[in-house]
């Protein structure tokens, strides 16, 4: 399907008396914002694998960035539109004394004295002499409240007694958008395990953010790449059913057309757009 043909099918959508309303560089940019909405929607709604091939060529997922300090810098990288951010914070854990590493598969670290451990955390351990393996960040199943094993280790030495040794425990969760006006609030602050985000002059900023003592260590996003390829109502060459599927364009257009209606026309008009959109999701 060619620009030229979806601008043909939109203007029957809005009907032939309004299609000369807007010019083509006007329409482009209404069909740009429709298509970003459309790719958001289906990401926020995808529950199954026909969905998620629908708008697999625009969007990137799971891809991985170190912040300096606080904030990653996106100015002049792939990322278009951001859709989920996920942060991962180390936090240490006070007052643990290591009794004993074993030399076994799987690793069993002993405590002196119970812990707060449980079975699913994620901890990271350094600055183990002897049995080097244990250092590293490992899932955990609890054997008892002063034993854990580290899930897929293997020991690989003696362990030594030592001073040095840091436990942190690991959370990587998504981060919630923080709006301007609830900065304010003592109830918005962000936590390891809900930590927030904005952005601003291209740069993302993570919170929570103590310098040297809670600082994010890497983030996940997933995000509209900037390869995006948008639609230009007035060309006849381009067949963009090779980049998404017909159904996809059509739910594009009937997002379009029913933005152009609350623009132009009347709520009612935008209502019966909504009922096709429920007919043809």
């Amino acid at each position: 399907m060619t620009g030229v043909e979806i601008n043909q099918v939109f203007s029957q959508q809005i009907g032939q008396t309004y299609s000369g309303i807007e010019d083509i560089p006007k329409k482009n940019r209404r069909f740009k914002k429709a298509l970003i909405n459309a790719i958001e929607e289906k990401y926020r709604n995808l529950n199954e694998q026909r969905e998620f091939d629908e708008i697999k060529s625009v969007i990137k997922t799971e891809q991985e960035f170190t912040p300096v300090q606080n904030t990653i810098d996106i100015s002049g990288n792939d990322i278009l539109h951001v859709l989920a951010i996920k942060a991962k914070y180390k936090k240490p854990i006070p007052a643990i004394i290591i009794k004993n590493i074993t030399n076994t598969t799987p690793i069993v670290v002993e405590t002196f004295g119970p812990t707060n451990i449980r079975t699913g955390d994620v901890l990271d351990i350094s600055n183990v002499v002897g049995n080097i393996a244990a250092n590293g960040e490992y899932r955990i199943t609890q054997k008892s409240l002063t034993k854990f094993t580290l899930e897929g280790s293997a020991g690989n030495g003696q362990f030594a007694q030592s001073t040095n040794i840091t436990i942190n425990r690991v959370f990587y969760n998504y981060c919630q958008f923080l709006k301007s006006d609830e900065k304010i609030s003592s109830f918005k602050v962000g936590t390891p395990d809900y930590p927030q985000y904005e952005i601003a002059n291209e740069k993302i900023k993570l919170y929570p953010y103590v310098q040297g003592a809670i600082e994010p260590t890497k983030a996940t996003i997933d995000y509209i790449s900037r390869t995006l390829v948008t639609f230009d109502l007035d060309n006849n060459v381009i067949d963009y059913s090779t980049t998404y599927t017909d159904k996809f364009i059509y739910h594009v257009i009937d997002i379009a057309a029913k933005d152009f209606n609350l623009t132009f026309r009347d709520y009612p008009a935008s209502q019966g757009t909504d009922q096709q959109m429920l007919i043809n999701p």
